[in-house]
């Protein structure tokens, strides 16, 4: 039996190679009668068999096309397990399943596991119109990290005897590490949390990996660590120049990258999507980078009724776009300008782009986009303008997007224990409401706007924060708060202007138990702070910042009523429940009405 079905199965896979068009007559031979059922298509009719741990890249590749051409409105993975390896499909060898220009269409598991060999993003889908995919579980075959403990750290080495069931050979990448705490899993509260810093690595005793550092790590003899191989590139939903694309009761346990990702496409929903650590395993790390993160997007991004756990870095990043730094000003209309981690990121003809200040990060001046010239390197360009640039458009100053800018709505979902933030709100025109965040290592929701690292733009206006719950955020001695409004600068340090973030409305919030602030409001210029309930600060604070339950500097028109924070709730080094800076326009901040200040 088991024969026959791999002769079937090889055969329509050659047949679908060969003649696309006879493997579409066997996808309506199998179609039992009615309309809709004609239009369905079996990815098992092209060769695809569940279970038989085989390749099935190149027979859902021909199911794919076969619907594309036929204008199907569904494609099933019946239920079962499907394999996926790198180098299957020569024309993307990176990606399990490539779907371009599909249109109409649902992808659907019926109980469908897909499981990737090596580093491979699972769903790309490129220009696609009105496509739902749901049902799928996404896992890969061998984890894209280690688990193991620290035996002997010195000056310039590490020494980790890996878990047996995670089999490494030596000459692995390192790329990030991290400790975890053996009794709660999670992170160590200011443990560990390494990046590109390990040159190489040696098997120097069965299982048993010297990580070549040129430091010291502050890690112990004892540690549970995890080693990322892979950190970011392959995810399991990547979602580019689409429109009206749906990620729907999908489960996603590992991928060596993000879990969904859009950029430059109109109207996403992601709904009922779990990320998570699999079950009755004893992984510290779900997806090893960010659980979702769009740019460039339009119309609205919906992310509700989703949970998002243990990921390697922030559960949902909403942005614009990356800054742009001015390297040299050509004449009026012309500068030659670079992302400064050399990040590929061309301007498009026809945009304006906003001129902001690298010293306040306050805006100066709009300019539309004439040309772009890409230069040999490939990510420096020269951008000329239609109009004359104001005079401060000069070296250092900041091209940020601004005009590609999406709706969100992050409605109903859980965020826990994951690295870093759960979310960073960069978008102009966001609600986060009825949420739930335990545990985020750093701050919960952050509104910033970094020039110090990543460059992303641009500063969030008109965003609500409503009806959330904080649990045990912040626990490796960040000074942002639980929810931060602030800048990073080229120093680190905070901003001196308010006007960055404008029309921010934080409202009825349960924040409790955190190291620092429970809110920190820096560079803003309208900001309404109304019946939070705030216990629980000041456990473990860092600075100054985290002393107070809420930390306000270089803003303007900032009101707090109705809100609940008594020193009696809060931790013994909370010195006061409000800190106004010298920096903060006093006169237009209103503190009425409140429960504890």
């Amino acid at each position: 039996m088991r024969s026959a079905r791999r002769f079937r199965r090889t055969a329509a896979i050659v047949a679908a190679a060969m003649a696309i068009s006879a493997a579409w007559t066997v996808s309506v031979a199998y179609a039992v009668e009615g309309e809709q059922d004609m239009k369905t298509i079996d990815v098992r009719d092209f060769g695809a068999a569940p279970d038989d741990g085989q390749d099935d890249t190149m027979a859902v590749q021909a199911a794919l096309q076969a619907a594309r051409e036929q204008g199907a409105s569904r494609v099933v993975f019946p239920a079962g397990r499907y394999d996926f390896h790198v180098g299957a499909n020569e024309a993307a060898p990176n990606v399990a399943i490539q779907a371009n220009e599909l249109a109409d269409v649902t992808i659907a598991g019926e109980d469908a596991e897909l499981i990737l060999h090596g580093h491979l993003s699972c769903f790309v889908l490129y220009k696609c119109r009105n496509v739902t995919v749901q049902g799928f579980t996404i896992d890969c075959a061998t984890m894209p990290f280690s688990q193991g403990d620290v035996i002997a750290v010195g000056d310039n080495h590490v020494d980790v005897r890996v878990h047996d069931n995670y089999p490494v050979s030596g000459g692995e990448p390192v790329q990030a590490v991290n400790d975890y705490d053996r009794e709660t899993r999670r992170r160590v509260p200011r443990g560990a949390d390494i990046y590109w810093s390990v040159d190489g690595t040696e098997l120097i005793a069965p299982q048993t990996l010297r990580l070549q550092t040129g430091w010291r790590f502050n890690l112990e003899p004892g540690a549970l660590v995890l080693l990322r191989h892979q950190v970011y590139g392959y995810n399991a939903f990547t979602i580019h120049e689409c429109e009206n694309v749906t990620v729907r009761d999908n489960v996603i346990y590992t991928v060596p990258g993000m879990g969904v990702t859009g950029s430059y496409s109109r109207d996403i929903t992601v709904e009922r999507v779990k990320i998570l650590r699999r079950p009755g395993t004893d992984r510290l790390m779900s997806a090893t980078a960010d659980g979702s993160h769009f740019g460039g997007c339009l119309g609205k991004v919906i992310v509700r009724d989703c949970e998002f756990e243990y990921q390697g870095d922030d559960a949902v990043n909403a942005k614009h776009g990356l800054y742009l730094t001015i390297l040299e000003r050509l004449d009026d209309r012309t500068v030659r300008a670079k992302h400064n981690l050399d990040m590929q990121h061309s301007p498009r003809i026809g945009e304006r782009l906003e001129l902001r200040s690298a010293e306040t990060v306050v805006p100066f001046g709009v300019a539309r986009v004439a040309e772009v010239e890409t230069e040999e390197d490939g990510f420096t360009y020269r951008i000329g303008f239609e109009e004359a640039l104001p005079e401060d458009a000069q070296a250092e100053a900041l091209l940020g997007c601004f005009e590609r800018n999406a709706e969100f709505l992050i409605q109903n979902c859980i965020f826990r224990g994951n690295r870093a933030r759960g979310l960073l709100i960069q978008v102009h025109g966001a609600t986060v409401e009825n949420c739930t965040f335990d545990g985020c290592t750093n701050g919960a929701i952050y509104l910033v706007s970094d020039t110090v690292h990543f460059y992303e733009c641009s500063p969030a206006r008109n965003v609500v924060i409503r009806n959330n719950r904080f649990v045990n955020c912040n626990t490796q001695g960040s000074n942002e708060g639980v929810i931060g409004v602030f800048g990073w600068r080229s120093d680190w340090s905070e901003l001196p202007k308010p006007g960055v973030f404008q029309n921010i409305r934080i409202e009825s919030n349960r924040i409790e138990e955190t190291d620092g602030a429970a809110l920190y409001i820096n560079g803003a210029d309208g900001v309404e702070i109304v019946g939070n309930r705030i216990s629980g600060v000041a456990r473990a604070p860092r600075g100054d910042r985290g002393k107070a339950a809420v930390w306000i500097s270089a803003s303007r028109n900032v009101r707090l009523t109705g809100n609940t924070a008594r020193a009696e709730d809060q931790h013994a080094d909370c010195a006061e429940i409000v800190t106004i800076t010298d920096t903060a326009e006093r006169d237009s901040i209103e503190i009425t009405d409140n429960t504890g200040f």
